[in-house]
């Protein structure tokens, strides 16, 4: 019957297991029939001994024409012996047992069923069809060659040979359409679970780049008390942070890319390794314009950058701010006690040609402190969808303002975090001033 020379492989697809099902019922059926002709000659059943030898004989051929066919599946490929050619020599072999062992009573048409199946796995609900009529052909003749039986005989068998037909091929043709949508749905489901080791290589790979030029720490400098702190909404993301310390002086860079993740954490870490080259300690203005002008080139028209350079000198109380489209640096006054957002902007890096902006001044007495900060902080949401806005981050500040930095960052970080989901990366800098200018 249908058979596969692969048999004793795994099965890969669900024609490989059907197939060897059939190998298990050949099996079956040769087994059976030797316990037949065990039966018959111990037994000498009267019924089936009803013309002699011939029921003998015709059992262990049928028993050698199973062996041989067996062994000729195991040798043979379908594509040179095709199936069709074992389902015909089945029904002829059937039809030349029947004769000699009852006609259309014979036991041996029992196996049309087998057959039936085996032309619907093969050949679907056509398949199916066509060997069930080809049985009933085949018994209609065997009626015609021996009048003695019945037609009452053929008339029963007729309709179980054509609803097996039409059941067996409908329910595999079926089971085929299940199976392909199965095989499609496991190799979708693999090829995404492929794309995703990729992913997560490509996550791990740009965090250790963007971990390589992050600080492990702030520089120290004289007079200041600095702390940083950056949480990446996931794995890796666009805000970075850079020390730029010199001998009277150090400038803190605080930027973010738009968007996240990998594509932003490339840029991100681009122009962190960039930004050293161009010297911004010495020539700010044009170390922006240069760097403008490198970021329109190559950036796609939906990515920008906004970033802060914050030059800080040990001299004098001053603080030199360039805000490049970035939150507003804040500014708590001990004196005072009060939060003050340093609201000027220049535009963005990456939106036009040319970059040209002015930079502003703040002064730090001693125990005020400065907080840069990227928009991960003030776009917190809560269960509401409630922005954490900057005057909250102004709250914060006035809370936290006598701690540490280091202190003060992690108290920030804290309460927005209880506050609400970050949803985007979220940096903090805190330079707090700790001795009076001399």
């Amino acid at each position: 019957m249908a058979l596969s020379s692969t048999h004793n492989e795994t099965p890969q697809t669900l024609h490989d297991t059907l197939q060897l099902l059939i190998i298990a019922g050949r099996w079956l059926i040769v087994i059976a029939a030797l316990m037949e002709i065990a039966v018959l000659l111990l037994f000498h059943s009267s019924h089936m001994f009803a013309r002699g030898s011939e029921a003998a004989y015709v059992f262990t051929f049928f028993i050698v024409y199973n062996v041989a066919s067996l062994y000729l599946v195991h040798r043979v490929s379908f594509q040179r012996l095709p199936m069709v050619v074992f389902l015909a020599v089945d029904l002829i072999f059937v039809a030349f047992a029947s004769y000699y062992t009852g006609g259309a009573n014979s036991p041996f048409l029992e196996q049309c069923y087998l057959i039936i199946f085996a032309g619907a796995l093969y050949y679907g609900l056509s398949g199916g069809v066509l060997t069930a009529f080809a049985s009933v052909a085949m018994e209609v003749f065997l009626v015609s060659l021996n009048p003695q039986w019945l037609w009452q005989d053929v008339r029963e068998v007729v309709p179980y040979f054509i609803v097996a037909g039409l059941l067996t091929g409908y329910l595999v043709h079926q089971l085929r359409h299940w199976f392909e949508r199965y095989v499609e749905t496991e190799e979708i489901s693999h090829e995404r679970e492929l794309e995703a080791q990729i992913a997560r290589r490509e996550m791990e790979l740009a965090r250790r780049m963007q971990q390589a030029i992050l600080p492990s720490a702030p520089p120290a400098l004289k007079g200041f008390d600095i702390a940083a702190r950056l949480d990446f909404a996931s794995e890796v993301g666009g805000d970075f942070y850079l020390f730029f310390p010199g001998k009277d002086r150090m400038q803190i860079v605080i930027g973010d890319v738009s968007g996240k993740g990998f594509g932003a954490a490339l840029i991100s870490t681009s122009i962190a390794n960039m930004l050293p080259i161009l010297h911004p300690l010495e020539r700010p203005v044009e170390a922006l314009q240069e760097l403008n002008h490198d970021l329109e080139d190559r950036l796609p028209t939906d990515t920008f950058v906004t970033m802060i350079i914050a030059e800080i000198a040990t001299s004098t109380e001053d603080v030199t701010l360039w805000n490049c489209g970035h939150p507003p640096a804040l500014v708590w006054k001990a004196s005072t006690e009060e939060v003050r957002a340093i609201e000027h902007f220049n535009s963005g890096l990456g939106f036009l040609p040319e970059w040209s902006g002015l930079p502003t001044s703040v002064k730090l007495g001693e125990g005020d402190v400065l907080l840069l900060y990227t928009d991960g902080l003030t776009e917190a949401r809560n269960v509401g969808r409630e922005c954490f806005d900057t005057e909250r981050a102004c709250n914060l500040l006035r809370k936290s303002a006598h701690k540490s930095a280091q202190e003060i960052a992690s108290s920030i970080a804290s309460d927005v975090h209880l506050w609400g989901s970050v949803v985007d990366d979220m940096t903090i800098i805190v330079c707090k001033r700790i001795l009076s200018v001399a």
